[in-house]
């Protein structure tokens, strides 16, 4: 019987790695492509609306804090009701990670 884990998988392509803003190594798919066609972006200055379950911004890879200097300037918590908009699920973290935590290290691999 066929391991039905693995149908409709199929192994990742190589790709050429540039040395850009965006890391050392292509992470996202067709990461090369857009950095060879926009090598400087690097995010710096673009605002981002997350409309989820909030956001914890006092994690320090997001800000660590809320309002004016911090990466999360504004927020609403359309669950409760008011303007403190963290995020007591973790889904809206999680996003907002994607979009604009630092760079970390986990087990010796660094993601950015």
């Amino acid at each position: 019987m066929r391991d039905r884990r693995f149908i409709g998988f199929e192994p990742l392509e190589c790709r050429t790695l540039l040395s850009t803003s965006w890391g050392a190594s292509a992470t996202l798919i067709h990461q090369d492509t857009a950095a060879s066609a926009y090598p400087g972006i690097t995010g710096k200055g673009i605002s981002v609306a997350v409309i989820d379950t909030g956001i914890d911004y006092n994690d320090a890879a997001l800000g660590d804090g809320f309002g004016a200097g911090h990466k999360v300037v504004a927020g609403y918590n359309f669950a409760d009701g008011n303007g403190d908009p963290l995020d007591t699920f973790g889904h809206g973290t999680e996003v907002a990670g994607i979009i604009a935590a630092d760079r970390f290290t986990v087990s010796g691999k660094t993601y950015q």
